[in-house]
């Protein structure tokens, strides 16, 4: 279908207030900076543009299926940090762009306003959305649900258009979506729902917003067939749908005192906000003494140390000249790991995590804590982590903290400790301060020698 996409950018104005809400969540969650983000569906790039000057990132890539409005927002809304890509977020990964492919395990903020919903193979492009995160990378996006189009229509009507389009219920809709999330290796899913309405101005809203609207419906088509797909919607089920839509989604408001009249929208909307958990750190030698470990869901004694003794197992026992990850199995109660691990002399550090997260993001992690060790202990070892553990685990605690990562910029990290170690000198000074003023007190006033008096005067005066 033909879009003129200069009149859509203009006149979708829901588009901008619904991604302006979603960034302000964004904002108020996590702060302002990020490290790599992807907008996945990006349009004509409005909102894109509107996403970098609202947050701090170190780039942004922008991604849409349509070549017109990738060339569209490259001639209106470029900028140094954003990079637009022409990809169906939803194609196999092996075919995605060869850049994109590069940022596996790498994007700490994925954010999507009013797109996916129009994606049919919502398992494949929920598995790529996972794979581009970051360890404790989040997802945050708006996903509209389209109503009961044909509920009021004529019984025979009704029967005559669900035989070429099956619309799920919006509940479906949702559960399809948490589903392909949950699948892919989510845990943290948070959705919160909102029925939305926006007013546009009769002619815009009918001449250029309503043609695009009926496209929601073709993913829900029976016939699979796309030439097929494509005559069945030119045949009369479009204006069938616009029709609907109409009828159910709109209403025509009266004119104003100058004649002019409005539509008043009505929409569903799903907020989403996903993420991933580290399930554990662990750090033992190459005995299998365990020299940290910090567990980040409950389990009992008997069942950490279980975890960590068939952890070493399966570490210990691979060769140093293959990968550096393996999946675990279900080493407890059901729970699915994998392993991720590096050696450096005589310890493993080892993060377990779930079997779909990351590789090579928790392999950096895994460096980037060594480094702020080796930063700390002047070139850490075994005997460091023996003598200092409450300091270690503060060095993680800035990395990762209830199984989220928190930090990953090693001078950010440094800083934070060093302004820590500050802290807990002064703390201990403040200790010592009363005992130290006590002892001046006493050498300056010579309460001794004065005590020393009254007891000679004492003496004196029974005698």
């Amino acid at each position: 279908m033909d879009i003129n996409t200069d009149e859509f950018n203009r006149v979708n104005y829901a588009h901008i207030r619904d991604a302006n809400n979603l960034i302000d969540r964004i904002i108020d969650e996590n702060g302002e900076k990020f490290g790599i983000v992807l907008d996945i569906g990006c349009g004509s790039g409005n909102v894109t543009s509107l996403l970098n000057q609202r947050i701090s990132c170190d780039k942004l890539i922008a991604l849409d299926i349509d070549m017109r409005m990738i060339k569209f927002a490259k001639t209106n809304y470029n900028a140094s940090k954003i990079n637009y890509v022409v990809q169906d977020i939803s194609a196999e990964w092996d075919l995605l762009d060869p850049t994109l492919k590069q940022l596996e395990g790498k994007v700490s903020l994925i954010f999507s306003n009013r797109v996916l919903h129009w994606i049919e193979n919502k398992e494949t492009a929920a598995k790529n959305l996972f794979r581009f995160l970051a360890p404790n990378g989040k997802i945050y996006t708006n996903i509209t649900t389209l109503w009961d189009l044909f509920h009021d229509l004529l019984p025979d009507e009704k029967r005559e258009a669900e035989k070429l389009v099956k619309i799920p219920t919006e509940s479906e809709q949702i559960e399809n979506w948490r589903t392909a999330f949950t699948e892919s290796g989510f845990k943290g899913i948070d959705i919160e729902f909102s029925a939305l309405r926006q007013l546009y101005p009769s002619d815009q809203f009918k001449n250029i917003l309503l043609p695009y609207y009926p496209n929601l419906t073709k993913k829900y088509l029976i016939e699979k067939d796309a030439a097929k797909r494509n005559e069945i919607m030119s045949s009369g089920l479009r204006d069938l749908v616009k029709k609907c839509i109409l009828r159910h989604h709109c209403r025509e408001l009266p004119p104003d005192s100058d004649g002019n009249t409005m539509f008043e929208l009505n929409y569903g909307q799903c907020r989403w906000t996903l993420n991933t958990m580290i399930r554990a750190v662990l750090v033992f030698n190459h005995r299998g003494k365990p020299r940290i470990s910090k567990f980040y869901e409950h389990y009992a004694e008997d069942e950490q140390q279980m975890i960590i003794r068939e952890t070493f197992q399966l570490v210990s026992s691979r060769d140093d000249r293959i990968c550096n990850f393996l999946h675990a199995g279900l080493l407890v109660g059901g729970s699915d790991f994998k392993l991720i691990y590096r050696h450096y002399a005589t310890l493993y550090f080892v993060i377990c995590a779930d079997t779909a997260e990351s590789e090579l993001g928790i392999l950096d992690l895994i460096q980037i804590f060594v480094e702020a060790l080796d930063k700390c202990f002047d070139t850490v070892c075994e005997l460091d982590l023996i003598f200092n553990t409450d300091k270690v685990h503060n060095i993680l605690n800035e990395i990762v903290m209830g199984g989220l990562v928190l930090e990953t910029n090693l001078q950010e990290i440094l800083q934070r400790i060093d302004e820590q170690t500050k802290l807990e000198k002064q703390t201990e000074g403040l200790k010592g301060a009363p005992i130290r003023a006590a002892n001046l007190v006493k050498t300056k006033v010579n309460l001794t020698g004065h005590l020393q008096d009254i007891k000679n005067e004492l003496k004196r005066a029974y005698k």
